[in-house]
């Protein structure tokens, strides 16, 4: 059990530094697109879609290593 738990840790550890990495300044400067989508601007849609993907990615995880 202590290798599955050893991955977990491994994979939530990946999952948090490129979710920082995407949501800092430097990573957002590249999006930092003129529009709106949907009424809100296109950099604040990709930011909330990223944060999404980080929270499914997660959940996935704590599921598959439940």
């Amino acid at each position: 059990m202590q290798r599955a738990d050893a991955r977990f840790t491994g994979l939530t550890t990946v999952v948090a530094v490129l979710g920082s990495l995407l949501l800092l300044p430097p990573a957002l400067n590249l999006i930092d697109r003129e529009g709106v989508l949907a009424g809100l601007p296109v950099a604040m849609v990709l930011v909330f879609t990223a944060w999404l993907a980080i929270i499914v990615v997660v959940a996935l995880l704590v599921r598959a290593y439940k």
